[in-house]
């Protein structure tokens, strides 16, 4: 494993990596040599590097994660994918969609493994809710509603366009996530509406999805101010709370009266980011270039829904 771009998200994965048997922390990268040795220090990994490029061309690094601000995340993906690297990168995968679909271009042609890091779609809970919804428990799903707010207009990086500021590429990939893991059908209509800060990006976004099958979903993000961060799968039988979107930490079922029936937690793990980086693994060692968890179509999928949304509301230029 390599890494590089050293800020919170790496830390993340670097004790991930450090914990995981079937990753070995090899090498990490940053602009500043002092960085990258403290990181290596802390996580245990065998080289540190002040130069992505000396991570690029080490010949043991085979997987490389990039943790790195949204708006640099096409070239570093593309390099290390021109290196002959196997690459999972950080959410969004790109700042723009054209980005992404020249990299799964890129990753197709020369057979490796590229993914962005969606943890949401790896976690034991997440197939648990899968299943409950599969089974009918709580009847036909009819909507689902979610809330994310995350204080954010202090971070320079959130607030600045040309890094790929915004609430919808920031934080916003958790709520569509679930989105389209709960409607489970193709949308035939898509309308929103955005609030934007000072510097252009949007601070508080409104987003309504409907599916094929008649399911919808309310979505509200946001980078402004404080609010809850659960979400609602209303049933005809009934209605299920999911607790924290973006971190799924507990499923609570409620009968149509409202009463608790039936509750699902978050088992004992590693680290919200061990699943995804075990299927990686075994996604790369049994020769694939993408997950069936997360194929490149619905990655895709998503970042054409979010170029969508950023082009109603004016915000970002391709």
């Amino acid at each position: 494993m390599g890494i590089l771009g050293l800020g919170r998200m790496a830390r993340g994965m670097g004790w991930t990596v450090q914990h995981l048997p079937e990753a070995e922390p090899w090498a990490c990268a940053s602009r500043s040599l002092e960085k990258a040795v403290a990181f290596q220090r802390e996580y245990s990994f065998r080289h540190a590097y002040d130069s992505y490029e000396k991570l690029y061309n080490d010949p043991d690094v085979e997987l490389v994660y990039i943790a790195t601000p949204t708006h640099l995340h096409y070239e570093e993906a593309k390099a290390a994918l021109l290196h002959g690297k196997h690459v999972l990168c950080e959410k969004p995968l790109t700042v723009h969609l054209w980005e992404a679909e020249e990299l799964v271009k890129l990753a197709r042609e020369r057979h490796l493994f590229l993914m962005e890091a969606q943890m949401l779609r790896f976690m034991p809970l997440t197939a648990t809710l899968q299943r409950i919804l599969r089974e009918g428990v709580i009847g036909k799903s009819i909507s689902f509603v979610a809330n994310f707010f995350y204080p954010l207009e202090h971070v320079e990086r959130v607030m600045r366009p040309e890094m790929g500021g915004g609430a919808l590429l920031d934080i916003g990939v958790y709520p569509l996530t679930l989105a389209d893991l709960i409607l489970q059908s193709p949308l035939i209509r898509v309308s929103s509406d955005a609030i934007l800060t000072d510097t252009g990006v949007d601070a508080v976004d409104h987003i309504l999805l409907r599916a094929e099958n008649q399911t919808t979903a309310a979505l509200t993000i946001s980078i402004r101010g404080s609010g809850y961060r659960d979400g609602v799968i209303n049933g005809t039988e009934g209605y299920l709370i999911l607790r924290d979107v973006n971190h799924l930490n507990r499923i609570e079922r409620y009968d149509p009266a409202g009463r608790w029936q039936q509750s699902w937690d978050k088992p004992e793990q590693i680290s919200d980011y061990a699943h995804e980086l075990s299927a990686t693994i075994r996604a790369i060692r049994a020769g694939q270039t993408q997950c069936s968890e997360y194929p490149w179509e619905t990655m895709l999928a998503q970042m054409r829904l979010m170029d969508g949304l950023r082009k109603q509301w004016g915000v970002g230029s391709n």
